[in-house]
């Protein structure tokens, strides 16, 4: 939580948008939208396949029946963009007391427990996530899920990157020129240490996600290198949010955790039609708690590193 302090007032809010939009309500509707948009353009493919085997003309009537029939699956960045408008209206003090008040819940502790008792609920939880033992150095445990969840982003990005098509690699590099002119001097050397490169350039950053794995990024945070790696990690995750037109470049739903892309699934949502809604939206609940611990962790000693003497 002593990170979380350090936060500037934009990044809380933007933070605790994250943390109550992404609940089993907003994530099921949205997978359930996801899954019938799908359904509804598979069966107008098929019947715009035939039809063209018959008539040009029929094949485009029936594909703009089906452009008509669009609806926006996007729920949960809706609701992110609403609650960050709402949350924007509080005062400073508000903004933190709602934010304490979310993390206990998250935690499943009191929220009007201690902070450290907050703070080390959300660590045990985010702990049990990552399946991590506890033991009595919760600070142990703590520096553990976050190698963790700093493993866990870049294995996302790395896999991001790879798919990406040429054109899609050129935007990137620009977009991330653009990010790594926007850090200090003293930022883009903690990057470049951690790279082992003479020189930081976009492009080199590109090359050095292709060839490293994330067991490697972690082992360099373990070397000492966790500053350096937490902002290389950060840049990355910025520039392909800019590219994917994210509104919020850091958390859960721009980086989307497996976690949340299995709730989001169609098997799930099968799932969730055998067993009942209600079990459904239980375990997608406490699913997605378990990722909401991990964020807190990973955001909260992100920030802690960045203060001047942590």
């Amino acid at each position: 939580m002593v990170g979380l302090d350090n936060l500037s007032r934009e990044e809380k809010i933007a933070l605790l948008a994250q943390l109550n939009a992404i609940n089993s309500r907003n994530v099921l509707y949205e997978g359930a939208r996801r899954g019938l948009k799908k359904g509804k353009d598979f069966v107008f493919g098929v019947s715009e396949f035939l039809m063209g085997r018959l008539s040009s003309k029929w094949a485009d009537r029936v594909k703009g029946v089906n452009d008509q029939l669009d609806w926006d699956v996007n729920t949960l960045k809706r609701a992110i963009e609403e609650e960050y408008r709402q949350l924007n209206t509080l005062d400073d003090s508000d903004l933190v007391r709602h934010l304490l008040v979310r993390a206990a819940r998250i935690g499943g502790v009191d929220p009007t427990a201690s902070k450290r008792t907050i703070s080390e609920a959300v660590v045990r939880r985010a702990a049990g996530a990552c399946k991590i033992p506890l033991i009595e150095d919760m600070e142990a445990v703590e520096a553990a899920v976050y190698r963790r969840c700093m493993e866990e982003k870049y294995a996302q990005i790395k896999e991001q990157v790879d798919k990406m098509t040429d054109s899609q690699l050129k935007e990137l590099e620009a977009l991330l020129q653009g990010q790594i002119q926007g850090l200090s001097k003293a930022e883009q050397e903690a990057i470049r240490a951690m790279m082992g490169l003479e020189e930081l350039s976009a492009r080199y950053m590109i090359s050095f996600v292709k060839r490293t794995s994330s067991i490697a990024l972690a082992q360099m945070i373990v070397s000492g290198f966790g500053f350096g790696a937490y902002l290389f990690l950060t840049t990355l995750i910025k520039s392909i949010s800019l590219l994917l037109g994210a509104t919020f470049s850091f958390g859960v739903y721009a980086t989307a955790t497996s976690a949340l892309a299995f709730l989001l699934s169609s098997p799930f949502l099968l799932l969730a039609g055998l067993i009942g809604f209600g079990l459904t939206y239980q375990k997608a609940g406490s699913a997605l708690n378990d990722e909401l611990a991990k964020l807190l962790v990973l955001v909260g000693r992100s920030a802690f590193m960045q203060s001047p003497d942590p």
